[in-house]
């Protein structure tokens, strides 16, 4: 009740993820980041392979090297290191504070 009354604002880390990949992959990796509120930042080239830098919430990481490996075929490689944290979007905020009244209300 306190944080509703204080008007708190929650926030998430995100993860700075770059990642080289065979070009005929780039397409999925890309649409795969943005299904993860992922936002690019920087796309470049290193001979024939591809690079992608990108800021992605971590709660949206977890599996992620068997996502890319399996998309890529396993060609695809990434690294990832926090980046900085920002404000949830009002939408995803709304969803967690559903889940957690409705928790409090079972204990």
């Amino acid at each position: 009740e306190g944080l509703r009354k204080a008007k708190s604002r929650l926030m998430e880390p995100l993860m700075q993820v770059d990642i080289t990949t065979p070009e005929e992959y780039m397409g999925d990796i890309l649409g795969d980041i943005n299904g993860r509120r992922g936002m690019v930042g920087d796309l470049g080239e290193r001979g024939n392979i591809k690079t992608i830098s990108a800021q992605v919430p971590l709660a949206n990481m977890f599996q992620y090297v068997s996502t890319l490996r399996s998309m890529s075929k396993g060609r695809a490689n990434y690294s990832m290191k926090l980046a900085n944290y920002d404000f949830v979007p009002p939408n995803v905020e709304e969803e967690l504070k559903k889940g957690f009244v409705l928790e409090t209300e079972e204990d």
